[in-house]
């Protein structure tokens, strides 16, 4: 702020005032956490966007942070799951280092004055060492998140400022805090409306919630969509009608996929995430999908041979169908709790009573006894297949640190 007959007043960090220094107690100050602005002074006149000209100081300002109750809690929360947090900061890097350590931070004094650095080669480096990072400019805690990202780290990125949009904006998710800048609360994706860091591992476990229990039951749906293009080929080659139709796909996604899985998804579960959610899904369902097809094939091709009569063969494949469903939806299901078994006996009971009660709703002959053993066998067969197959997938070398997923929390 400039007045006519005194001159320019400026506050800001000592050090980027020329012509200031900071007295030893100031340092001590400093090092203990406390953040230090200075007051000065200049008659010189002062341009935007050009070096300040020599200044002399009139007040110091300390100010220091408390503490929150919950934070070493949280840190040490992060820290045995695996999660790096580091800590972002325009502040004097000594202070910043300081009051990380006084919340629990783990090698807090690890830290780094952003603004002695010039290359980007620099940065990287000061990426892969440090802890504290201190004088950070908006552009370069962009580059530090990209250059966890070049790690091969998922980062979280945390913000109250317009100075850590970039950053927010640059990261896998970012997260706002409720007092920041509305600008910051609208580049989140997640904002925090008490304004608590500790509410982080809250969320960590939210987001593991919903990636398991998608993984866990994704398998079961994926089994109907890998099997009705593998029978769609299937009858194209064979000249053959597709043996289902709309309303039996309907009980199956009702009962064995839609059912279990509502519920399921309620189920808090807090497993670190390994692997890619694509692959693992597919590693669950390709083997059912697989059996369907060999089930399938046998049915349609050599029902006769089984001793099927004709009107039979549809219902004795839709059974095997329900019954190897059925078993990727115990797949899901494992390891069984009281809410899981009751799940699927409830799904599979549901499943066989509605084909059994309203087949001819379902447009399906009703059941003889002689197409029982044959359904067993077949069922039991096709089973069989899918434990091999699954057998196979589970020893086709994975990639390399494709089981490796760590998230960087990156706290201004």
């Amino acid at each position: 702020m400039t007045f006519p007959e005194l001159g320019t007043l400026v506050v800001g960090a000592p050090e980027r005032m020329t012509g200031t220094v900071i007295p030893d107690e100031l340092r001590a100050e400093i090092r203990q956490g406390k953040r230090v602005l200075f007051l000065a002074c200049t008659t010189d006149t002062v341009q935007p966007d050009q070096p300040l000209p020599d200044m002399t100081a009139l007040a110091a300002l300390v100010l220091s942070d408390p503490i929150r109750a919950g934070a070493a809690d949280t840190l040490s929360y992060f820290r045995r799951e695996g999660v790096a947090v580091k800590v972002i900061s325009g502040d004097h890097p000594a202070a910043a280092a300081a009051v990380a350590a006084q919340a629990g931070l783990e090698n807090a004094s690890a830290w780094v004055d952003m603004s002695q650095l010039e290359t980007e080669d620099g940065l990287l480096r000061a990426a892969l060492k440090y802890t504290v990072f201190g004088r950070v400019s908006p552009e370069q805690k962009r580059q530090l998140v990209q250059a966890f990202q070049a790690q091969g780290h998922q980062v979280a990125m945390t913000g109250d400022g317009v100075n850590d949009i970039l950053a927010m904006r640059r990261a896998d998710c970012s997260i706002a805090m409720a007092h920041g800048s509305e600008a910051a609360r609208q580049a989140a994706q997640v904002v925090l409306l008490d304004s608590d860091f500790t509410a982080l591992p809250h969320i960590l476990l939210e987001g593991r919630r919903v990636v398991n229990n998608m993984t866990r039951t994704a398998g079961v749906f994926f089994v109907k969509t890998i099997y009705s293009i593998l029978l769609s080929l299937f009858c194209v080659l064979t000249n053959l009608p597709f043996p289902l139709i709309p309303i039996q796909v309907t009980l199956i996604d009702l009962l064995i996929e839609g059912y279990p899985a509502f519920f399921q998804s309620f189920v808090p579960d807090g497993r670190k995430l390994t692997g890619r959610f694509l692959p693992s899904v597919l590693r669950r369902s390709l083997p059912n999908a697989v059996a369907i097809l060999l089930s399938s094939a046998v049915l349609l091709l050599g029902g006769g041979v089984l001793g099927l009569p004709a009107g039979q063969i549809p219902l004795a494949l839709y059974l095997v169908i329900g019954a190897v469903e059925v078993e990727a939806l115990l797949k899901s299901c494992l390891p069984l709790t009281p809410l899981r078994g009751f799940l699927f006996l409830t799904a599979s009971a549901g499943f066989f009573g509605a084909v059994l009660l309203f087949h001819g709703f379902l447009s399906l002959p009703s059941l003889l006894p002689g197409t029982v053993p044959v359904v067993l066998l077949v069922s039991a067969v096709s089973i069989l297949a899918e434990r091999l197959c699954a057998f196979g997938l589970g020893h086709i070398p994975r990639p390399r640190n494709a089981g490796k997923q760590y998230a960087e929390f990156t706290c201004p």
